[in-house]
């Protein structure tokens, strides 16, 4: 029992006041002397005990009345009286749509979203007269327009839904919908959810208001096919932003195949021209490995696409997009010690020199003594390599700091002239990552060791492409006193010690290597390992203005203001675009831009002097193609108990016999008690006084 006015039940103390008055106002017999007192006092006895019975039910009669005249006053209610069918009982009733990318596979000539529209619209039909609806999708644009009674206005809202080219999950939608129904005044209350139940659909799960009202029925229904038979391309991983025109740029992708698999073929285009089509045989649920390669055949953005040719139920994840930017070859400036001119055993320049020379087509080698080092012979440089250098002056060193914070980069390899106490000078430790210790052998050789495998530096060795680093035999190396605040380990021995350490510079960086590849110190020689980081560190150095990878549908995408373009216009144009158009949102540091479609976009810095291009790709959310889905079972966990059902088609739904609990409200019957009390109290009352009058 519930009450409307529980604190007038503090009137029920007034139940006491008959039994005060009953006391004080009692009978008392008079003492009468009579001879033949014992035939009296039988006579006495028996009207005692009828006058105290007469007296026992009046009062309770009197006590009864006031106890219904408080509940009366107090409006109790019996909550769960009985149980009825609702489809006669006005609801109110949010509909949560599910509009992800996935909600676009197409199951019977009708995408997954039709199917949740079509039964959104068997569940408002089964609604009573006076029921109310609001239409929510998981992508946030449902109106806020409040709750609708005409099914007109409900049709039109559910309409109007469109899936997306995003990932939504659905527990924000319906902690919303729990929120707008705590405002209903309507008694029943339900909460629809049309989804294909993915997992990226339920992430983060679902968390209710802490005053959600307890009486909300929950519905889930499954609107996914019957099987998953989708075949998707993965996510494009490029192994460089940039690369020089005519350098190698390697493209890896996968290819699953869901409930069918067979024959099926991907080709594209990269800057116009055609990418060769590449046949696969895919069983299913299998998932294929997709290396490609392109070369860029000029500086700039370079676009490109690639496309799976397979007619599946989701087509969205069957073409990727991808930006590759081609800079300008690179010029290398090697710098060894003057002492070593003409010696044969000057391994170290040597075979760093050797090296570069292998990729003659996008790398420009110069080599200038230590001695001869300056402003001059850096001025048209992307890149530095000092090999082996034993030593440099405070001038040359002070040249290679302006020269990385300007953009520049410098990779130190220590050979066996360097001296760690010319590398310990107060110029030196301006630029170098970290100050030398002496030579020290190791008491076993070991190898060298990636500290974060993601490194773009660890690229050439993913999912053993290439022999790994830890294959190196060092037997000498370069202690480590002290590292510079700003640097980081990329690679270490086996013991913990720094290899390969880097430190940002400005708008460049600085690289140190603490060991020599000269044959005193390791097998470097003979580990393709050395040439393939050698020339991967060079790759690296030569990116210049590059965009971001991998950008999703409607996330933020950040690019830096290049330097001498802070007070100049930045426009942009996305797929679809005749013309530039100014971006608003930008400091004098970076353009932030929300890209509303998938596909290439380029994005114009300049100047009155100068104009310079960056370019990225958008595309779809990789985990869309996921269609696995998550256990009914495990959905109704993170619901209320006894409150959720989940269902897989409209025909369950009808099937559902729900039932809402109807309250009693019991003013009537206590209304027809206090004038039953007050009758019968009347009746007892004359008739007592009545007798006792006699």
């Amino acid at each position: 029992m519930t009450f409307l006015f529980p604190a007038l039940l503090g009137a029920l103390g007034a139940v006491a006041a008959p039994v005060i008055i009953h006391l004080i106002l009692r009978t008392r017999p008079r003492r009468v002397v009579f001879p033949a007192l014992q035939f009296v006092r039988k006579t006495h006895q028996a009207n005692i005990s009828k006058l105290r019975l007469k007296h026992l039910i009046l009062l309770a009669l009197r006590m009864g009345a006031i106890a219904l005249a408080v509940l009366l006053v107090a409006r109790a209610i019996l909550p769960n009286w009985r149980v009825v069918q609702d489809r006669s009982i006005p609801a109110a009733v949010v509909l949560v749509l599910d509009d992800s990318a996935s909600m676009r596979y197409r199951h019977r000539e009708k995408t997954l979203l039709g199917w949740a529209q079509q039964m959104a619209r068997s569940a408002v039909e089964a609604l009573p007269e006076g029921s109310e609806v609001i239409v929510l999708d998981t992508s946030g644009g449902g109106l806020d327009a409040g709750f609708l009674r005409r099914r007109d206005l409900v049709e039109q809202q559910l309409a109007n839904i469109r899936p997306t080219l995003g990932a939504h999950p659905v527990g924000p939608a319906i902690a919303k919908g729990v929120g707008l129904l705590r405002e209903s005044k309507l008694q029943r209350k339900e909460l629809f959810v049309f989804t294909d139940m993915t997992r990226p659909a339920w992430a983060g799960g679902v968390t209710l208001p802490p005053d959600a009202p307890e009486d909300i029925e929950f519905r889930v229904i499954h609107c996914g096919g019957e099987e998953n038979i989708n075949v998707a391309m993965g996510p494009l991983r490029l192994g460089a932003v940039s690369a020089p025109p005519g350098k190698e740029v390697r493209i890896d992708t996968t290819i699953a195949a869901g409930g069918a698999g067979g024959e099926m073929s991907v080709d594209g285009e990269f800057a116009g021209a055609p990418i060769a089509p590449r046949m696969l045989t895919i069983n299913p649920g299998g998932v294929e490995a997709l290396p490609l390669s392109v070369r860029p055949p000029r500086q700039g953005p370079l676009h490109g696409t690639l496309v799976l040719h397979r007619n599946d139920p989701l087509d969205i994840d069957n073409v990727r997009y991808f930006t590759l930017h081609g800079g300008a070859g690179t010029e290398v400036v090697l710098v060894r010690d003057q002492a070593t001119i003409g010696k044969r055993d000057d391994w170290t320049y040597k075979l760093i020199a050797a090296g570069l020379a292998t990729e003659p087509d996008w790398i420009r080698s110069v080599t200038v003594t230590n001695e001869r080092l300056d402003a001059e012979r850096l001025g048209g440089a992307g890149a530095a390599v000092l090999c082996g250098v034993s030593s440099l002056s405070e001038s040359q060193w002070t040249l290679l700091r302006d020269f990385a914070r300007r953009g520049g980069q410098v990779l130190v390899v220590p050979g066996p002239l360097v001296s760690p106490t010319a590398y310990a000078q107060d110029a030196a430790r301006e630029i170098v990552p970290a100050v030398l210790g002496a030579q020290e052998p190791l008491p076993s050789p070991q190898g060298w060791f990636a500290v974060d495998e993601r490194h773009p530096l660890m690229d050439p060795f993913e999912e053993g492409r290439n022999a790994p680093p830890s294959d190196f035999q060092c037997r000498r190396r370069f202690g480590v006193d002290s590292l510079a605040p700003d640097s980081r380990a990329l690679l270490k021995y086996g013991d913990g010690a720094p290899a390969v350490l880097e430190r940002k510079l400005g708008a460049g960086r600085v690289v140190l290597w603490t060991c020599s590849p000269d044959p005193a110190f390791s097998d470097f020689a003979r580990r393709p390992a050395f040439l393939i980081l050698l020339l991967r560190t060079i790759e690296l150095f030569s990116t210049g203005v590059s965009g971001p990878q991998g950008c999703l549908w409607k996330e933020a995408v950040v690019l830096p203001i290049p330097p001498g373009f802070e007070t100049g216009a930045v426009t942009v144009r996305g797929p679809g675009d005749d013309s530039d158009r100014p971006v608003t949102t930008r400091t004098d540091r970076a353009a932030t831009l929300l890209p509303d479609r998938i596909g290439h976009w380029t994005v114009r810095f300049s100047t009155e002097e100068r104009t310079e291009e960056v370019g990225f790709s958008v595309n779809v959310d990789p985990a869309e193609s996921d269609l696995t889905p998550v256990d009914a079972v495990e959905v109704a966990r993170l619901f209320p108990a006894g409150r959720t059902f989940v269902g897989t088609d409209v025909a369950s739904l009808e099937r559902d016999e729900r039932t809402v609990s109807e309250s009693l409200d019991l003013s009537t019957p206590l209304l027809l008690g206090l004038l039953a009390l007050l009758v019968g109290e009347s009746f007892f009352a004359n008739r007592f006084y009545k007798q006792v009058s006699r």
